[in-house]
């Protein structure tokens, strides 16, 4: 999967990100990368589930949006997180 293309902003967190993983070593690693493969459509899942359980974000949100949408994106984003 390529990086996504980061904006000024996100840069520095990025490096930081790195730099934090670069820190903790190749167990730390290994078990991110574990995770990446099991639990992003469960954290996307019940991110999303918890988030339309709040009026104010129904209102903007859509089950469909959600599912065809916004769940699938962030589990790549996830993906993406863990196994930078």
């Amino acid at each position: 999967m390529e990086p996504p293309q980061l904006d000024d902003a996100s840069q520095p967190l990025a490096e930081a990100w790195q730099h934090c993983l670069q820190q903790a070593g190749p167990a730390a690693t290994a078990l991110l990368h574990a995770a990446a493969a099991d639990a992003p459509p469960a954290l996307a899942q019940r991110f999303y589930e918890v988030l339309l359980q709040d009026g104010r974000a129904r209102r903007f949100l859509s089950h469909d949006q959600v599912k065809q949408r916004l769940q699938p994106a962030m589990q790549r984003w996830l993906v993406q997180l863990l196994t930078t």
